[in-house]
Formats: C-alpha cells, sequence, structure tokens
C-alpha cells in the first residue's frame, strides 16, 4: 500500500519512517540550542498526528537528552503566569455542579409514579 510507511522506534518514539527525520531535526534542533519551544512539540505533534502517549514520549527523549522545553516561544522577559483561586471561579465548573443543573432540568417522579413504574407498569401518567 503506498503511502503508508512502516513503523520504526526513535528513541522512545515508535513512529513511522517518513517521521523519523523530523523527529531527529527536533531532537538536533534541541541539542544545538540547549532547548526546544513548547510550539515546536505542539507543531509537530499535529504534523505527524501524534496521540497524547507519543507526545509524552517525545517529551520524555527531550528530557534525557536534557533539552529544555521552553513556552513563551522562549522568551526570557515574560513574566510568570499568575491568578488567584477567586478568579477562577466563575469559569471553572465541577463535575457535581454540572450534574446538579442538569438534573434540575427534570422534573421528580410523584409517589403514585414511583408505585406505578416499581410494579412493572409502563403507563406512568
Amino acid at each position: 500500500m503506498a503511502g503508508f510507511a512502516r513503523p520504526i522506534t526513535v528513541g522512545f518514539v515508535t513512529t513511522h519512517v517518513s517521521h523519523g527525520a523530523e523527529l531527529s531535526s527536533l531532537m538536533a534542533r534541541g541539542a544545538e540550542s540547549g532547548f526546544i519551544g513548547e510550539f515546536e512539540i505542539e507543531a509537530l505533534a499535529v504534523h505527524l498526528g501524534l496521540d497524547a502517549t507519543q507526545i509524552e514520549q517525545v517529551r520524555d527523549r527531550l528530557a534525557v537528552a536534557q533539552i529544555e522545553v521552553r513556552d513563551d516561544c522562549g522568551k526570557d522577559d515574560v513574566p510568570p503566569t499568575t491568578y488567584a483561586s477567586a478568579d477562577l471561579a466563575g469559569y471553572t465548573v465541577d463535575a457535581m455542579t454540572e450534574f446538579l443543573a442538569e438534573a434540575r432540568r427534570y422534573p421528580l417522579l410523584t409517589a403514585a409514579e414511583e408505585i406505578q413504574l416499581s410494579s412493572g407498569s409502563s403507563a406512568a401518567t
């Protein structure tokens, strides 16, 4: 079948022959500069169609090679991101809150409906 490459292992990452050169290139750039930008890993993952496990394997390989992964495109003058928990309160919803909000949309059964349903009758009123 044309278009399909055979799997190989590059470092820890099992990939395809056509992907090996791109992974090797990423490692070489990182070894030369001492770091890789987070955006480079993301771009490689999208380009090669890597899943989460394969992306983690790339990260592990970079760590073994002592290649730092930097965010913000490698800019040293970017202040660290800060936030207060109160800032997140309006944006985060835990699973229980979401469940209860969804459950409120449906009326509860009356006692008679519960008895009727439990007796096996499907003609609830």
